[in-house]
């Protein structure tokens, strides 16, 4: 067989059945499904879609990675090799369910995104919490939760039912279920996030809570201490200072560093929206979200990709 003709072969073959799961883990069990899904030979582009049956149990032979968001099952119907359902289209049965990873172990990586919400409201000035921003606003002079965002940077949707991950896709957060929160997270959660008159909160919960602890009430009252961890550094009070200025990574980076230090403000990136102005912090972390203070988290993080070296501190 000559090179051109193998490279067609593989081509016909990756076509026919998906790519093989190289990265899997094998796992023996059984899936019971409980609700109208399909399975998919590629996950993220969704090829060869196979419906399932509900109520029907298909044997597990493998989970796309130690905490996982998919399961791959052997359908009788599909040709392909590679049928790859949700998590949340069933239920794992048998002696070898996976136990669920614990959260916040030692050495797991998080980006936290913290919103210059002026900055964010000149461009979106249509959403409900910027219609009721003012300058005496909360999210005027302090940086607002985006959102807490375990890596890499794929792992989101655990264990997300398709028809969610469809919703959410589609960013109709209104439509996704209202989370289960107490008083107390709920109200601290308002003030922390601004975004939640747009269901925010809806989103980052799906999306990247999923992967980070078992319940909503615990991501959110980790992102909201670190939020204001940050917040109690100098730099949400000098970014106030220099509102309708022009201020640089290295600058924001300068202010921070006298509250956590050069090698944790090393950590944050920035990021600008397409007027130039600062719509973003990213900050890398690194640890034990629970028990590890601010500092140490930010010295042992990554630093995220900045996409603007300066932007304008914006005002409501």
């Amino acid at each position: 067989m000559n090179k051109k003709t193998l490279l067609i072969f593989i081509a016909g073959y990756v076509l026919l059945f998906g790519l093989p799961a190289w990265a899997s883990e094998k796992l023996k069990g059984g899936f019971i499904v409980t609700q109208q899904c399909k399975a998919y030979s590629s996950i993220r582009k969704k090829t060869n879609p196979v419906d399932l049956v509900v109520g029907r149990k298909y044997r597990v032979v493998a989970k796309n990675k130690p905490s996982p968001s998919h399961y791959r099952i052997i359908v009788a119907e599909s040709r392909s090799q590679n049928n790859w359902v949700a998590v949340g289209c069933g239920r794992l049965v048998g002696a070898t369910q996976p136990t669920p990873e614990t959260p916040h172990a030692s050495g797991k990586t998080y980006l936290l995104a913290l919103s210059w919400q002026p900055g964010f409201c000149l461009t979106h000035a249509s959403k409900r919490e910027c219609q009721r921003a003012s300058s005496t606003s909360y999210s005027a002079r302090h940086l607002s939760l985006h959102g807490l965002w375990p890596q890499p940077r794929n792992n989101t949707y655990c264990g997300v039912s398709e028809t969610d991950r469809s919703i959410d896709r589609r960013s109709h957060w209104g439509l996704l279920k209202p989370l289960t929160l107490s008083a107390t997270t709920r109200r601290a959660l308002s003030k922390a996030m601004p975004g939640h008159l747009s269901f925010l909160q809806r989103h980052e919960w799906v999306k990247h809570g999923t992967c980070y602890s078992q319940t909503a009430e615990q991501y959110y009252v980790d992102s909201i201490h670190l939020t204001q961890q940050v917040n109690a550094t100098a730099v949400d009070e000098w970014l106030t200072q220099n509102k309708g200025q022009s201020v640089t990574l290295s600058s924001i980076r300068k202010a921070l560093a006298s509250s956590v230090g050069e090698q944790a403000a090393s950590k944050v990136a920035l990021r600008c929206g397409r007027k130039n102005q600062i719509t973003e912090l990213w900050i890398g972390l690194r640890g034990n979200i629970k028990t590890t203070p601010l500092r140490q988290l930010m010295e042992q993080g990554d630093t995220p990709q900045s996409n603007c070296q300066a932007g304008v501190v914006s005002r409501y």
